[in-house]
């Protein structure tokens, strides 16, 4: 049932160099929706991970941020306060499960009243959800002290080889692997430079995910040149995918998972 892409890092193992490009590339990119299809639900939501399902084709990948509350669950929510999405006071750290589910996420500033009672979910919740489906989940961690406890929750469910832990900080992705070797991870950075690359491949990332803003055609050659897939976020608007994916990225993240899919590179064979 994985989807993910091999990594040009373990495709080294078992090519000539000469053939490695050829061999890592010849699957097409992954799209990933960003926290779930978000431009059609309440994102990080169990209705935005079913609306991406829904869509025929699913995306690769779901997006979804994970916090943990007070009394210790892997919440899904990207900020660290309910502010935004769900109206109310207080950071997601200082309350329990059950004080943040008194306050729906059904963001209302964008949606209105359509989602009133969605309730914010736990990663388990996710996970349970995407079982039976062909896409897999990029866990991205905003909090310190969870990525080896969800590296481990990963192998104890039997899915590691269709999930991976994604995070701006390089102390997240180390603590996962060094969990569970066999995880796969992803660095997210803000640039493409060759520092940030090499930041990757020193800490033993799978992916690097940069920002589209400041991505560069010289920037996906190094690295894969590196051992590294690149995926690129957030991605909406499809002249712009388009370029990218002539770039030779590895995988796109969007809002718009319907929208990216009618592009040839990411449409259905």
């Amino acid at each position: 049932m994985a989807r993910v892409n091999p990594s040009p890092r373990s495709c080294q193992l078992f090519v000539p160099i000469f053939l490695l490009l050829g061999a890592c590339n010849a699957r097409p990119p992954l799209l990933i929706a960003h926290r779930g299809n978000s431009s059609a639900a309440p994102e990080n939501t169990l209705a935005a991970v079913r609306s991406a399902v829904a869509l025929d084709p699913a995306p690769d990948l779901c997006e979804i941020d994970v916090h943990r509350s007070a009394d210790g669950e892997l919440v899904v929510i990207h900020d660290d306060t309910l502010e935004r999405t769900a109206g109310a006071a207080g950071r997601v750290a200082d309350l329990t499960l059950a004080e943040l589910r008194r306050h729906p996420v059904g963001f209302a500033e964008r949606f209105g009243e359509r989602f009133a009672e969605e309730p914010l979910p736990v990663l388990g919740e996710v996970l349970t959800l995407l079982e039976d489906t062909d896409t897999d989940l990029m866990i991205e961690i905003k909090v310190r002290g969870v990525g080896g406890e969800i590296a481990r929750l990963l192998a104890e469910r039997g899915e590691l080889d269709r999930h991976l832990i994604a995070s701006f900080d390089p102390g997240v992705v180390v603590d996962a692997s060094m969990a569970v070797a066999s995880v796969r991870t992803l660095l997210l950075r803000g640039e493409s430079t060759p520092e940030e690359l090499e930041l990757a491949r020193r800490i033993g990332a799978d992916v690097v995910g940069v920002s589209a803003r400041s991505l560069t055609r010289r920037a996906v050659g190094r690295a894969h040149d590196s051992g590294l897939e690149l995926w690129v976020y957030t991605v909406n608007d499809p002249d712009r995918a388009e370029e990218l994916l002539d770039w030779g990225v590895d995988g796109l993240i969007s809002d718009h998972p319907a929208r990216m899919r009618a592009l040839p590179p990411l449409a259905p064979r």
